[in-house]
């Protein structure tokens, strides 16, 4: 991939974190798959894959569209290279929570904890945590 077209998405998808911190999730998510139809075709082996499709899963997760959320987020522990595993973890974990996949997002859920410990949980609700106590040490 060439570095206009990395610098690109990275300008559009600044632009969604812009968006996504002010709680404006429609804008951000409209960001973010602009950066996705910027990415050479397979999107998936491309560096900046899975940081696009973890931006468009959290901001479903943010607007309680959980499904789409976690279709994207399993999409993104599918590519190549995927930084920040823990958070796509724990939101994929939260999202099948919510969508009543209990067994499912204990693994994921536990997963994010196993990676980063109680710091995987700060600042979330309680409820997450509180699914895998049984597994906690």
């Amino acid at each position: 991939m060439s570095s206009d077209i990395t610098t690109r998405i990275q300008a559009i998808c600044a632009k969604g974190y812009q968006d996504y911190t002010q709680r404006h999730y429609d804008a951000a998510l409209r960001l973010f798959y602009q950066a996705w139809l910027q990415l050479p075709k397979p999107q998936a082996d491309q560096s900046l894959a899975a940081t696009v499709l973890s931006a468009i899963g959290d901001t479903y997760y943010r607007l309680g569209k959980y499904d789409l959320a976690i279709e994207a987020l399993r999409s993104a522990l599918a590519c190549q290279e995927t930084p920040e595993r823990s958070l796509i973890l724990l939101r994929l974990g939260q999202s099948l929570l919510n969508s009543g996949h209990d067994l499912q997002a204990k693994t994921y859920l536990y997963r994010a904890y196993r990676m980063r410990g109680n710091d995987a949980f700060e600042g979330e609700h309680d409820r997450y945590k509180e699914a895998i106590a049984d597994l906690m040490i």
